[in-house]
């Protein structure tokens, strides 16, 4: 038997063979995982749009390897799967991205928003009103009151050319008998409705039954509403003043705002405040020179407003 030599060129070139042999299997085996790889692709089973609360799928189209993909949805879900489903809560772009062995694939969904049922307008009722029972040759009138109601047809099932269309039926009956009176709204045949008519002879002495007035309801007074006593401009800004150094009283000032202690004063045309809140802000306060003031009424001489100005370089942080 004849052994192997390392330095015998032949034996040296029979061993090369099958190496080279492997090597380029193992080349040609990792050239085509990465080409398989370049083709990775979200694919979703009915487009790229989808309503809000709609059910997706996706899956990854390229993916020969057998390996499931990691999923992420923005903004912060994970997922892995060869496919996955979800349904997207809120209406605008979902992004998506799909991680296999290095390799990232990328789709983009848009969410529009969920369809809404519209309101159906509801179904007019008619109501017929008018007497039950009347007198032959005596005229009557029928009417149906209903806002939503755009046309009327009225009509008698023993005449045929009773036909009228205004929102009231007049009519003379000449003959005593029952009488059929049907109305439909809006050309809608589920609105008719019928309404039977006694229809007496002269002679007889049943009494017609009349309508019901209500009574009508007295109207309510409307409450009186306060009159402030009357003070002039200058003599407010007075009273003010001596309020401001602790002199007068609130209530005898609450009585020119019709003793409304939520009246609203503007300080220096920048900060708004209720006058309760002005005068504790102010009161006994010194050196307060009162540049202007100026008052707004209502009818009833009430004061509804006050605009003061005041000398803001002697009170610096008071009123910025």
């Amino acid at each position: 038997m004849k052994h192997f030599s390392p330095s015998n060129p032949h034996d040296l070139f029979l061993l090369l063979i099958p190496v080279s042999l492997a090597i380029s299997g193992i080349i040609h085996l990792m050239l085509n995982k990465h080409t398989k790889q370049d083709h990775l692709k979200i694919t979703t089973a009915n487009g790229n749009e989808y309503t809000v609360n709609s059910s997706i799928i996706l899956s990854l189209s390229g993916n020969t390897l057998g390996t499931a993909p990691f999923w992420i949805l923005s903004p912060h879900r994970y997922r892995a799967g060869n496919s996955i489903q979800f349904s997207g809560t809120r209406a605008g772009n979902i992004f998506l991205s799909a991680v296999l062995n290095n390799k990232v694939a990328t789709a983009k969904v848009f969410m529009s928003p969920a369809n809404t049922a519209l309101p159906t307008a509801p179904t007019p009722r008619a109501v017929i009103i008018g007497p039950a029972q009347v007198f032959a040759g005596q005229p009557c009138i029928y009417y149906c009151r209903n806002d939503s109601a755009r046309s009327y047809q009225w009509r008698l099932m023993s005449d045929s050319n009773s036909l009228q269309t205004a929102n009231s039926f007049r009519v003379t009956f000449r003959y005593p008998g029952e009488q059929h009176l049907t109305l439909t709204l809006n050309n809608d045949p589920t609105t008719t409705v019928i309404k039977l008519i006694q229809v007496l002879a002269p002679d007889e002495k049943k009494p017609v039954p009349q309508l019901a007035i209500p009574t009508p309801i007295p109207a309510i007074p409307a409450a009186a509403k306060p009159v402030a006593p009357t003070v002039s401009d200058p003599a407010f800004q007075q009273l003010f003043l001596q309020l401001v150094e602790g002199k007068k009283d609130v209530a005898e000032i609450l009585q020119y705002l019709c003793n409304q202690t939520e009246t609203m004063v503007v300080l220096n045309d920048k900060q708004a405040v209720t006058f309760l809140q002005c005068c504790h802000q102010l009161q006994n306060k010194r050196n307060i020179r009162l540049l202007s003031m100026s008052l707004a009424r209502n009818d009833n001489g009430c004061i509804e407003a006050i605009n003061i100005r005041l000398d803001r370089k002697k009170f610096i942080g008071l009123f910025k």
